[in-house]
């Protein structure tokens, strides 16, 4: 954001600060949908990585404990 002030400043001047501080905003917003995407484009896959981990941990241990079960004593 710095390098577009100064990117700014220098094509519009201290006159056009209005103008800079409209653009700033736009592209503060761009950027945090950018960052919003992001966030869910790769939660997402995450989630349902753990989901199927943790599905088949459990699938594991309920494996174990029927054979466990049907051991005679």
């Amino acid at each position: 954001m710095a390098g577009l002030t100064v990117y700014l400043f220098k094509k519009y001047g201290i006159d056009g600060y209005g103008d800079m501080l409209i653009y700033k905003q736009i592209a503060g917003t761009i950027f945090s949908l950018f960052i919003l995407g992001m966030y869910f484009y790769t939660n997402v896959p995450i989630r349902k990585y753990i989901a199927e981990q943790q599905n088949q941990l459990q699938d594991n241990n309920n494996l174990a404990t029927q054979q466990s079960n049907a051991l005679p004593k």
